[in-house]
């Protein structure tokens, strides 16, 4: 079914709402929230020691990627070489 833009109830309604221009706020003008202390999870905070496990769970995948990719095109290589040695 195709829709026609200017009949679709969804459009006209946002048609009808929307605010030109001229009568927008600048961003600078939009006030930000924050979060009250009594909102905040204290329970996850950031803390050296996650940071390291992190750096170093980060180290072990990049080294086992690396691992597992050179391990491919070895076998690769290898499996091109049986090919043409029994051809």
């Amino acid at each position: 079914m195709v829709v026609n833009r200017t009949n679709h109830p969804d459009c006209e309604r946002a048609h009808r709402l929307q605010i030109s221009h001229t009568q927008r706020k600048p961003m600078s003008a939009t006030i930000t929230h924050t979060v009250k202390p009594r909102r905040r999870d204290t329970s996850q905070h950031i803390t050296p020691d996650l940071i390291g496990f992190y750096k170093k769970r980060a180290h072990e995948l990049r080294a086992e990627y690396s691992r597992d990719m050179w391990r491919a095109i070895w076998v690769s290589l290898t499996r091109i070489g049986r090919q043409r040695s029994t051809a």
